[in-house]
């Protein structure tokens, strides 16, 4: 018999001899007035020489009434101690557990999850909702296109509120007369982008604006509906025009992604995607502005649901001083002064 099967043994014998003095105790319990105390119970450790050695046995109140005291107190109790040693017919103990009580702020948070209130934990602290609007035209492509409208919500993540609005609309140089299509579909008037600047002095003008909102030395990230904004439009005009877009232009966070998480791939465009969150589209679509202030909400409307945002898209290549090094998407960089005027 080696070690183990021994100490194996001393366990049981132990088991069996606590329970047989239990069992005794239960039997007296009519006898003494109806219930034991717990000092009375440690009285029961084996004593003296014994290899056994000392042991306690807590005992819980019981009924002396019920005729079988050891009995009504196992019944009593729902969570019984386990043990793979059989002895007999040899009643358990039960085994008194301490369940820790939920705190109040865990159980808050249990309710507010329920109530879908919950505040997801997210990695940024504000959230620059964008969304450009460019020449265009029904019947032909316009190459290149240029940016006409330039719009950004400042979401404060910690408040969920809107803390600052920017917008500024820009005056495109190759293509400076807009078409009636693209006056018509984006709602723009042709007085409105001869006041506009030029995109250079709209890239200082949004930056000097996150200054001022004390931002750019936070955690922050932009967001769109789609990779278009970020990945193609600003992309290709600063190529285009050699213009130096600040850093935070390279990562963004596509809104379909994180709103595929709850609807899947399901038709629709931005102004149906907005109602389809149970909340009313504001404004009209294709208005720059009144898109991107429906890009915010529906960006909170995620996070209420619980969604936790992360960039979805990203440009690499880019130097650190914020110019983007990567090949023209269609031709070689014209030089015009003009371009980067202010």
């Amino acid at each position: 018999m080696d070690d183990s099967q021994r100490e194996r043994m001393e366990r049981n014998r132990e088991t069996a001899i606590l329970r047989l003095r239990a069992r005794e105790l239960g039997n007296g319990v009519g006898d003494g007035g109806g219930k034991r105390s717990i000092s009375e119970g440690s009285e029961l450790g084996l004593q003296g020489d014994s290899d056994v050695g000392r042991s306690e046995v807590v005992f819980v109140s019981c009924d002396a009434n019920s005729g079988d005291a050891l009995k009504g107190t196992s019944a009593a109790c729902s969570d019984e101690a386990s043990d793979d040693v059989g002895v007999g017919d040899v009643p358990r103990l039960p085994r008194v557990s301490k369940r820790p009580e939920m705190s109040s702020k865990y159980t808050q948070s249990i309710l507010s999850s329920s109530l879908g209130i919950a505040k997801s934990c997210q990695d940024f602290d504000y959230l620059v909702a964008i969304d450009f609007e460019a020449t265009c035209d029904n019947s032909v492509t316009l190459c290149p296109q240029e940016i006409v409208e330039f719009p950004a919500i400042l979401v404060n993540l910690e408040t969920r509120q809107i803390d600052s609005v920017f917008h500024t609309f820009v005056k495109p140089v190759y293509h400076p007369k807009l078409t009636e299509f693209c006056k018509r579909f984006l709602g723009i008037k042709q007085e409105q982008v001869d006041n506009g600047v030029l995109l250079g002095k709209a890239l200082q003008m949004h930056d000097a604006w996150l200054e001022e909102n004390n931002v750019k030395h936070k955690r922050f990230v932009v967001a769109t509906w789609s990779d278009w904004d970020c990945r193609t439009m600003l992309e290709s005009e600063c190529l285009y025009k050699g213009l130096q877009k600040p850093l935070y232009f390279n990562r963004w966070i596509n809104l379909k992604i994180p709103h595929r998480q709850i609807y899947g791939n399901v038709k629709a465009n931005f102004k149906q995607s907005v109602e389809l969150m149970g909340r009313k589209f504001e404004g009209r679509p294709h208005s720059g502005l009144d898109d991107a202030k429906n890009t915010a909400y529906l960006a909170l409307e995620l996070i209420r649901r619980g969604i936790r945002l992360r960039v979805t898209g990203w440009i690499k290549g880019h130097a650190l001083d914020g110019a983007t090094k990567v090949a023209l998407p269609w031709s070689k960089k014209r030089k015009n002064p003009a371009l980067t005027s202010k």
